[in-house]
């Protein structure tokens, strides 16, 4: 790509959120430092946002302007010249700026080198001169200034204030925004605003927004990916026992319970890393437990109960053969033989019987888990990805999944399950739980879920 790189300072006060922001607009949860004091940012630091590999944008995260009263006091004394411009520059080459002065003009040294200028202003604060100092020297170097509201969803913001404040100074094109949501609406609006500002930006911009709304998209798809093979694994596992005695069964339950909870834990793993955060990220609330002793991972009837796996039927009566039972201990649930339901399609219920029937003539029983723990695993991925999506970058406290969300997709899965899934129940192949999950058809039953579950994750 030849287009030249847009350089784009931010500038603000010290503490205003500004690498908060860069975090979530460049999707790096690692860049620069971020901190409750001030004076975070001692230098300028650079990014970029690339588009096919190559930069298009150069972000540069620049120091707070610690004490723009005096700066702009001593330049407004300094008279000469009269062009301000020429007066920053002059002011740049000289030994103030080394010296007294030396933290600010870190940062007018970048303002006077970038395209647009990006002024961040924490609305949590009060409306105070030093602010006014601050755009004024902005103003006065002639770069394009956009004031951007930052934090604006806090119970403490002043959004109406500063927007006036704004509007007496001549800066009528303020964006509102929260680093700690990723806003594709607000990324947009942010990009529409720098084009407005400077014509030669247009084109590059409209290939960052493309490029952003691609991302998104692909992201989308890979959520519902690794969902569909999660799915795929735990529904088709049925490891069989030999015991017929439903107590005898209980550590072969407990042992399932397990796998598939270690197995949601690596999609939720590859999730998160896909989407830029690492495992901190994600709280899951008493559902993903590790014993100090020795790193395996085990489940609590409490647990269990989050994970829902457990029968929506309670112990069903099967054939007088006995091909058909649920297996109850506390919380936990984890349908036998019968479990593939009518819920899941009758042809492979019929399948699904036949198989049962030579099992059960071998001495056999497998077990199976729930089609109620298959709906809310769904809902649990489908929701960690939605959140995923509208979570930024600069967020601290873990993401903890949304109780409403979940029953909505919980609800929506319950509706319409798909059938992929019913045919997994009778191909124990395809369950990677048991080694390499490989095959045509299982790629192709993958494909079919990943579009159906995509079409599930709508965030818009």
């Amino acid at each position: 790509m030849s287009t030249a790189v847009i350089k784009v300072a931010l500038v603000g006060h010290t503490n205003t959120g500004k690498t908060s922001l860069l975090r979530t607009l460049i999707r790096d949860t690692q860049f620069g430092e971020i901190a409750n004091r001030a004076s975070t940012t001692r230098h300028v630091e650079g990014t970029a946002l690339l588009v096919d590999g190559q930069p298009m944008i150069a972000f540069y995260d620049t120091p707070g302007l610690e004490d723009s009263i005096s700066l702009l006091e001593h330049l407004e004394q300094s008279g000469e010249p009269q062009d301000w411009v020429a007066r920053i520059e002059q002011f740049l080459n000289s030994e103030d700026a080394q010296q007294t002065f030396a933290q600010e003009a870190k940062s007018l040294r970048q303002i006077v080198a970038c395209d647009v200028v990006i002024y961040v202003i924490d609305v949590r604060e009060q409306v105070l001169g030093k602010y006014r100092d601050e755009l004024t020297l902005l103003i006065r170097s002639a770069r394009p200034v956009i004031p951007l509201l930052n934090f604006i969803d806090s119970p403490a913001a002043r959004n109406e204030q500063w927007r006036q404040h704004l509007i007496r100074l001549g800066l009528h094109a303020s964006l509102g925004f929260n680093p700690l949501i990723s806003d594709a609406q607000a990324e947009r609006r942010l990009f529409e605003k720098m084009r407005a500002l400077n014509d030669g930006l247009y084109e590059p911009l409209g290939q960052v927004m493309a490029d952003l709304d691609q991302r998104r998209n692909r992201l989308r798809r890979v959520a519902a990916d690794l969902i569909a093979d999660l799915l795929i694994d735990v529904a088709a596992y049925a490891p069989p026992v030999t015991q017929d005695n439903a107590q005898a069964l209980e550590d072969p339950r407990r042992e399932l319970a397990a796998q598939v909870r270690e197995r949601e834990w690596h999609s939720a793993s590859e999730m998160l890393k896909t989407f830029g955060f690492n495992q901190g990220d994600y709280a899951p609330e008493d559902v993903f437990i590790h014993t100090a002793a020795d790193g395996h991972t085990w489940l609590t009837l409490a647990s269990l109960k989050h994970l829902g796996i457990r029968s929506s039927s309670g112990i069903a009566a099967g054939a007088s053969a006995g091909l058909a039972a649920d297996l109850l201990v506390g919380g936990l649930s984890l349908g036998v033989g019968a479990a593939t339901g009518a819920a899941l399609g009758g042809m492979y219920r019929l399948r699904a019987q036949s198989r049962l029937l030579m099992m059960h003539l071998r001495g056999q029983t497998p077990i199976y888990v729930s089609n109620a723990t298959l709906y809310q695993l769904a809902a649990r991925q489908l929701t960690l990805a939605d959140g995923l999506l509208r979570r930024g970058h600069a967020a601290v406290h873990p993401l903890r999944l949304d109780a409403t969300l979940l029953e909505q997709y919980r609800h929506r899965i319950e509706l319409a399950p798909p059938e992929v899934l019913a045919q997994a129940r009778v191909t124990p192949s395809w369950s990677g739980l048991i080694g390499p999950a490989l095959g045509r058809e299982r790629e192709a039953a993958r494909q079919h879920l990943t579009t159906a579950l995509e079409q599930l994750l709508d965030t818009e």
